[in-house]
């Protein structure tokens, strides 16, 4: 079988003038196979005599700007992945530096020819983009490429960023659904790794929800500390003077019948959650209280991050019950 990246010679083929229909690799000719063409994968060569794949890669965050049907090369570490369509396809969320996550449906290759490790750097090659009720997620299928670990140099500086900051990271999702199985609040893990991540489908009910309003530093998002009583200092920073933007973090109670369990969430989440801008946090604060009550004993399908003892909900993963099952039907 013919494999992405490796090197093969190929006898008795016809060449002939590119077919623009189906050939859009630029070139003017291309080469036609018979039954008596020969293929075999070259082990010894120069590798200076073969280029190498090129990628025009785009950050995930940029991809909330990309027109649908647009074909877009980008690159991710792989932080989740499910099967779907009664087991036959996969879908994988993928991360980057841009502090974004998309989702990537896999339609060419079987889940058993493509099963990346999570925390895998995967490069995709024209995966198609696609713009639907619920969000934006890519396609891979027809002349679309992947790559686990490829031999590029983007791919160890995310690699290194990821180790870092990744498993911490408070990131903007472009997806919004939740796929694969729903598991019960018991199944949740009761210990992790400092540096492991879980991510699981519950089906919910809010039993309370408290939120917070505060001000944090507009470069590094965190809470700043008010020195003196009354001057706000970013102690991550080293800043005395920072600029101050307002976010907002919800303690969501939930329940299912195994147990209950605390979520915590964000302000993209939140905003979500709430229907609200991120304009509208300067006048929010007197109605909030008000605002959360309406939650309360409401049904949810949530998709958590579990990282020790805290859960975060993932800011594209919040959808009542009735549009879970209208979605379902779509994807």
């Amino acid at each position: 079988m013919i494999q992405l990246s490796k090197v093969y010679s190929v006898s008795r083929g016809k060449l002939i003038s590119a077919n623009r229909k189906f050939n859009q690799t630029g070139h003017p000719m291309e080469i036609s196979l018979t039954a008596d063409s020969y293929i075999s994968e070259l082990s010894s060569f120069n590798k200076m005599d073969f280029p190498m794949i090129t990628y025009n890669f785009k950050k995930i965050m940029d991809l909330k700007d990309v027109s649908p049907d647009s074909e877009i090369d980008t690159i991710g570490v792989c932080i989740d992945s499910h099967l779907f369509h009664n087991n036959s396809q996969r879908s994988i969320l993928i991360l980057d530096d841009s502090l974004a996550e998309i989702r990537v449906s896999i339609w060419n290759l079987s889940p058993e020819k493509f099963n990346s490790p999570l925390i895998s750097i995967i490069a995709f090659r024209r995966a198609k983009m696609t713009h639907k009720r619920f969000g934006r997620f890519l396609t891979v299928s027809g002349r679309a490429t992947v790559e686990i670990n490829p031999d590029i140099p983007e791919v160890a500086p995310l690699a290194e960023w990821y180790s870092l900051h990744g498993d911490r990271a408070v990131t903007t999702s472009l997806t919004k659904g939740v796929f694969g199985d729903i598991s019960l609040i018991s199944a949740l893990p009761v210990d992790l790794m400092d540096d492991q991540v879980i991510y699981t489908n519950l089906d919910v009910t809010i039993s309370d929800i408290s939120g917070l309003i505060y001000q944090s530093c507009a470069i590094c998002f965190h809470k700043i500390k008010l020195y003196k009583g009354d001057i706000p200092v970013c102690e991550t920073c080293m800043d005395t003077e920072p600029v101050l933007i307002n976010q907002l973090v919800l303690t969501i109670h939930v329940y299912d019948a195994s147990g209950s369990a605390s979520l915590v969430a964000f302000t993209s989440t939140a905003l979500e959650l709430l229907d609200k801008d991120i304009d509208d946090l300067s006048t929010l604060d007197e109605e909030l209280s008000s605002l959360l009550e309406t939650f309360n004993e409401k049904k949810f399908k949530f998709n958590i991050k579990t990282r020790k003892t805290t859960f975060h909900v993932l800011v594209n993963m919040i959808i009542d019950l009735s549009l879970y099952r209208s979605l379902l039907k779509e994807i």
